[in-house]
């Protein structure tokens, strides 16, 4: 729809085209260097298999939360694919942005997050993060079908004939080798459970928060990532009216407001000396050591005071019938006195 008739205004008309024209031109660079990715992955799967249908490994039953489920998954040189019992699905390694390997809470599990952008679609629903758990403890050995010249010269050392350790190290690092990604640790915060998890819920949903060296994530329902560059301002909220917890509200600049709440106390004063380092802008830190003095608070709530109103009306009801039964009795005592001789 780039050729019009011009007609009227030619002006109008240009201006148009070159509206279109620029927007063409920025579509197809975004193509192209997708494009470019693609093949230069399928180039090296060329070298290392010479088919895009050649499996380095395959791993069974991996848990994954995000699409729910159990997925076999096979590992190419192209793309990782899951065979689940419903569903199946094709994640192309061009697609993978980051790798996030985050302890659980209960320091007996790991969570593998797999970013991809544009996301994997199961019909209505997109998923822009797969996220997969690990028991710690659970240790596999694969044999992957690579040449010795390939992991010599296409992986530089990285991966070797036979691997083995804790599954989720061993994927991991297969993943890692072939997107040329790095994998995101946990550093620089660790709470009051000696882990860098904070339990918290969002929208209602319990999960965990992960304050990282330059963004935040938390996990797992919904997997929200936001980088430290995105925030405007950040809040620290009275958990509910309890002390014992508080809620931590992220700005994004584009104005969305991440919730997470009922964080416990007793992580506040870590998680304000992270956040001040990274220099993040905490707008109410003034009265961080006042959450008792709250104008807001102080203010009366119409509703309780309504239904203190009502309680009294009812006390003093129920004291009235109880006077008039006591001024019948003194008045009847008295008539029977003046009665006697």
């Amino acid at each position: 729809a780039i050729l019009r008739n011009c007609h009227g205004n030619c002006n109008g008309a240009v201006h148009a085209i070159k509206v279109e024209l620029n927007t063409l031109l920025h579509v197809v660079n975004n193509l192209t260097h997708r494009n470019m990715e693609i093949l230069e992955l399928t180039d090296a799967s060329q070298a290392i298999g010479g088919s895009l249908n050649h499996v380095i490994s395959t791993f069974k039953q991996v848990q994954c939360l995000s699409p729910r489920g159990r997925y076999d998954m096979d590992i190419f040189p192209t793309h990782l694919k899951l065979h689940g019992k419903t569903f199946n699905y094709n994640v192309p390694l061009p697609t993978v942005l980051r790798l996030f390997l985050l302890p659980h809470k209960d320091q007996r599990q790991m969570f593998l997050v797999v970013s991809v952008d544009p996301p994997i679609l199961q019909g209505r629903t997109s998923y822009h993060f797969l996220l997969f758990l690990f028991n710690k403890k659970e240790e596999t050995t694969q044999s992957l079908d690579l040449s010795e010249k390939d992991l010599k010269e296409k992986f530089k050392g990285k991966l070797e004939k036979e691997m083995s350790g804790p599954t989720y190290k061993v994927i991991s690092q297969i993943i890692k080798s072939l997107v040329h990604r790095k994998i995101t640790l946990p550093s620089g915060f660790i709470g009051k459970s000696n882990t860098p998890a904070l339990s918290c819920s969002y929208k209602a949903t319990a999960g965990f928060l992960y304050p990282l060296e330059k963004d935040f994530i938390y996990v797992h329902k919904p997997t929200i990532h936001i980088w430290f560059a995105e925030v405007a301002g950040i809040n620290f909220g009275r958990g509910g009216g309890s002390n014992r917890s508080f809620d931590l509200e992220v700005e994004i600049k584009s104005g969305v407001v991440h919730i997470f709440s009922g964080i416990e106390k007793e992580e506040q004063g870590k998680l304000l000396d992270f956040i001040t380092g990274k220099k993040l802008r905490v707008k109410n830190r003034g009265q961080m050591d006042q959450p008792h003095c709250n104008q807001k608070d102080m203010e009366p709530d119409p509703y309780l005071e309504r239904i203190k109103a009502e309680a009294q009306d009812r006390q003093v009801a129920k004291k009235v019938p109880r006077r008039e039964k006591r001024n019948n009795e003194d008045e009847s005592r008295e008539r029977k006195k003046q009665k006697k001789p």
